[in-house]
């Protein structure tokens, strides 16, 4: 949405002989980027996200723990093989 709100600024840029209008784009765009590297660094450090990464890492640990396990493996190959994996 932000990044439409630049389109008239690039068509000025285009008729204006000057320069002031790319000048004036530049910022913007710099401006527009400054902000959303803001957000996203913001939001990294919430701790929302750091719950949320701490849960991915513990499932992943959990999924490696499960394909170690031979067991599992051989049940999976079963299923597999009389099509029980299929809808």
């Amino acid at each position: 949405m932000e990044h439409e709100l630049l389109m008239p600024l690039a068509t000025a840029g285009a008729l204006d002989p000057t320069g002031v209008s790319k000048r004036a784009q530049a910022a913007a765009e710099m401006a527009q980027a400054a902000k959303e590297k803001g957000e996203n660094e913001a939001m990294a450090n919430s701790p929302l996200a750091k719950q949320a990464n701490a849960q991915r890492e513990q499932l992943a640990a959990q999924g490696q723990q499960m394909q170690a396990n031979a067991r599992l493996q051989r049940l999976m190959q079963l299923g597999h093989q009389k099509g029980c994996d299929k809808k």
